[in-house]
């Protein structure tokens, strides 16, 4: 199933550690958001196993936009 980040509550730079069709494990670093100066003020962490889909391409985030988009894989039935 597809899933996009929460919203962030802050303003700042993003620093992806993965890129699209990167699998993951839950609880594995996706990025942080810095401010201007370096220091992080957001860390998102992946809720669970997947793989990235797509993520924003620009340095910059804004508060409440997108970051990453990734997909879970279903149980098997």
């Amino acid at each position: 199933s597809l899933h996009d980040a929460l919203p962030i509550s802050c303003t700042g730079c993003w620093y992806p550690e993965k890129k699209p069709g990167d699998r993951f494990r839950k609880g594995e670093k996706l990025g942080e958001i810095r401010d201007y100066f370096g220091k992080s003020l957001f860390t998102e962490l992946a809720p669970a196993d997947g793989v990235l889909l797509y993520q924003t391409a620009s340095l910059n985030i804004i508060e409440k936009g997108p970051m990453v988009s990734y997909g879970v894989p279903r149980p098997d039935p």
